[in-house]
C-alpha cells in the first residue's frame, strides 16, 4: 500500500507513505510512464494484472519496470481536488497472493476521496509535505475502514453460500433420515441411465427396499419408534453398499438404493442378500425389541431400458424380481 502526491508544478512524485513486503524505489522521483502516472493521466481509477499491464506495456502508455512487473495484480485511485489530480492512493499484491476485484474498486474509491477532501480542506500546498508519521495514522485510519468492510463483506458472502447449500441440501433430502429424497434419486438415475446408453460397460442396478410389519410398529409402539427405526434403517443399509452407490428414501418404508459400477447381475444379488441379513437383526430402542425384515425387487441395466419412468414404476412393484 503506498500513497503518491503529485507536484504538477515541478512534475515531481513523493510518496510520503508506503508499506510494502518488497524493498522498492519509493524515494522521490520525475514524472514518468509508471502505473501511478497512468491512474494519473488517466483522472480514474485502475485495476490491473499482468495480462492488462502487458496490453498497456504493447500500447505506449507505460513503461515496464523492474518493480512494477513483480506486481500480480495492482489497484490504484486518483486524489481528486479543486485543482485536479493531486496524487494516488494504491494497493499492490505480488505472486497471485490476493487478486482485487470491483468491491475493492468501490472501497478503495471511498478511501481515496476522504482523503483528497482532507488534503483539499486542511492542507495548504506547504501542509502536503506531511511527516510520515501523521499521514501513517490518516492511512492507517482509512486502511482499517477498508479492512472492516471488506471483513464484513466476505461474511455475508461466506453465509450466503451457506445458506445456498442448506437450501440445495433440505430439497434433495429426506429431513428424518437425512438420505437424499426421490427428486436427487430420480435426477441421478436419470444421470446414470443416459450415461449407460452411451457407455453400456460398466452396468448399474436399482434395489427396491421394502420393510416388512413397519405400519404394526408405527401402530403399536407409535411413531417416534418408528422414526427411531428408520433412522436405524437408512444407517444400516448405509454400511451394506459403497461409497459411490446412492441411497434414498422415498417415503414411508420404502428405500431405493442406485449401484453403479455393476459388471455382472449377480454382483447386485450379493448386495441384497447382504441387506436382508443385515436387516433381519433385531433392533433395541429402550424397552422395545423390534424384529423386521425386507422385500428387496432388483432391475438391472441390461434389460434393454431407454428411460427413467420405464425402468423404475414405483408405484407398481410387480414389475420387481423379488428376492
Amino acid at each position: 500500500l503506498y500513497i503518491c502526491l503529485y507536484d504538477q508544478k515541478e512534475n515531481m512524485l513523493s510518496f510520503p507513505y508506503w508499506v510494502d513486503s518488497i524493498a522498492g524505489n519509493f524515494e522521490k522521483r520525475s514524472f514518468a510512464m509508471g502505473y501511478s502516472e497512468y491512474v494519473i493521466s488517466q483522472g480514474s481509477t485502475q485495476l490491473l494484472n499482468r495480462t492488462k499491464a502487458n496490453k498497456l506495456i504493447e500500447h505506449g502508455a507505460i513503461k515496464r519496470t523492474s518493480k512494477n512487473t513483480q506486481a500480480t495484480s495492482w489497484l490504484g485511485a486518483p486524489l481528486i481536488s479543486e485543482n485536479g489530480v493531486i496524487g494516488i492512493i494504491a494497493c499492490q499484491s505480488y505472486g497471485n497472493t490476493y487478486s482485487f476485484k470491483a468491491d475493492d474498486v468501490d472501497l478503495i474509491n471511498f478511501v481515496s476521496q476522504q482523503i483528497a477532501n482532507v488534503l483539499q480542506k486542511h492542507l495548504t500546498m506547504a501542509e502536503l509535505e506531511l511527516s510520515h508519521d501523521q499521514l501513517e495514522l490518516r492511512v492507517t485510519q482509512k486502511t482499517q475502514e477498508l479492512q472492516r468492510s471488506n471483513h464484513f463483506l466476505q461474511l455475508q458472502i461466506e453465509e450466503r453460500k451457506k445458506i445456498e447449500l442448506q437450501l440445495y441440501h433440505d430439497a434433495h433430502h429426506d429431513p428424518l433420515t437425512g438420505l437424499a429424497n426421490r427428486s436427487l434419486f430420480m435426477s441421478r438415475l436419470k444421470q446414470t441411465l443416459n450415461q449407460h446408453l452411451r457407455h453400456p460397460q460398466p452396468g448399474f442396478a436399482v434395489l427396491f427396499i421394502d420393510l416388512d410389519n413397519f405400519k404394526e410398529i408405527n401402530d403399536n409402539l407409535g411413531h417416534q419408534v418408528g422414526d427411531a427405526f428408520l433412522i436405524h434403517i437408512a444407517k444400516t443399509l448405509g454400511f451394506c453398499i459403497r461409497e459411490h452407490d446412492l441411497l434414498a428414501r422415498l417415503g414411508g418404508d420404502e428405500f431405493v438404493i442406485l449401484l453403479t459400477h455393476i459388471y455382472q447381475a449377480y454382483e447386485a444379488q450379493e448386495v441384497a442378500e447382504r441387506i436382508i441379513d443385515s436387516l433381519s437383526r433385531p433392533f433395541k430402542d429402550n424397552n422395545n425389541v423390534i424384529n423386521s425384515g425386507a422385500s428387496i425387487g432388483i432391475t438391472c441395466s441390461d434389460q434393454g431400458y431407454k428411460h427413467t419412468l420405464s425402468l423404475i414404476h414405483i408405484s407398481e412393484p410387480t414389475r420387481l424380481l423379488s428376492i
